[in-house]
């Protein structure tokens, strides 16, 4: 997917949809176009401040994006789970 014609707003309602993250154009320190990553929601709190992540180069796909976010969840999921069973032995 090309981005240079496509506005940031759409590439937002298309990630949006399927994760909790979202994406602003930002310049790096050699001046090139790139995208800032946040995550909005953490733990399922919407009333949390966005979350930066980090950046992307512009050539990533959207699809990969999403991809990015189900293992980023999967892996949260996965340690948040581990972590109550880990306190559950504790008591």
């Amino acid at each position: 997917m090309s981005y240079e014609y496509l506005d940031i707003s759409e590439v937002n309602q298309k990630l949006q949809k399927l994760t909790e993250w979202q994406v602003e154009t930002c310049f790096t320190d050699d001046g090139d176009i790139s995208f800032q990553l946040y995550i909005m929601f953490r733990s399922g709190d919407r009333s949390a401040q966005p979350y930066r992540i980090g950046t992307l180069p512009l050539e990533t796909p959207l699809s990969s994006m999403i991809a990015f976010a189900n293992v980023c969840k999967f892996y949260y999921e996965l340690g948040l789970d581990d972590s109550i069973k880990t306190s559950k032995l504790d008591t």
